[in-house]
């Protein structure tokens, strides 16, 4: 698969000269005013994943996923990396990258960086805490400890492991 990844990397490269790569979370991402798209492989594909890929327009029904933006395509052969219609796609996701940050009605992201941060507004704190097994108190439940409010207001954090779930009084709680 590293054949095909490389000729799926030199098609983007084709595509889109000015790119550049950029490491974020640990990956080589193809980046112009923000990310781009992603090249990884795997065992038995060769995925390209999309930062904005629920905003490309996908003809062909290359794009898999259900995330609330990316979406990826997969490639199996070095022949397929070189097709028009994943050709189009990196196209589309250079060309939505380029639209994006030109017609921006906020700015550009140096202004969004330089605004001041808005207020931090603390989640009101739970009244009670159930420490158990997994499922154990209320439907949901993944885990047998909780954290219930920040300790700056006095809130617990409750550890124990039992058979039994447990209803523990929350110190915020008045």
């Amino acid at each position: 698969m590293e054949r095909v990844a490389d000729a799926v990397r030199a098609m983007i490269r084709s595509v889109g000269p000015k790119l550049k790569t950029e490491t974020k979370w640990g990956h080589p991402w193809s980046t112009g005013t923000d990310m781009i798209c992603l090249v990884g492989a795997f065992n038995h594909h060769v995925g390209i994943e999309f930062w904005r890929g629920t905003s490309l327009p996908d003809p062909h029904h290359k794009l898999e996923g259900t995330g609330k933006n990316l979406r990826h395509a997969k490639v199996r052969s070095v022949a397929e990396a070189s097709a028009p219609e994943l050709r189009a796609l990196v196209r589309a996701a250079i060309r939505l990258d380029r639209t994006e940050t030109e017609t921006d009605s906020v700015g550009s992201r140096a202004d969004l960086l330089r605004s001041p941060p808005r207020p931090f507004r603390a989640a009101p704190a739970r009244s009670q805490v159930v420490v158990g097994p997994p499922g154990a108190g209320r439907p949901g439940a993944c885990g047998t400890r909780e954290t219930v409010g920040p300790a700056s207001r006095g809130g617990v954090y409750r550890g124990a492991r039992s058979n039994s779930p447990t209803v523990l009084p929350s110190l915020s709680a008045k």
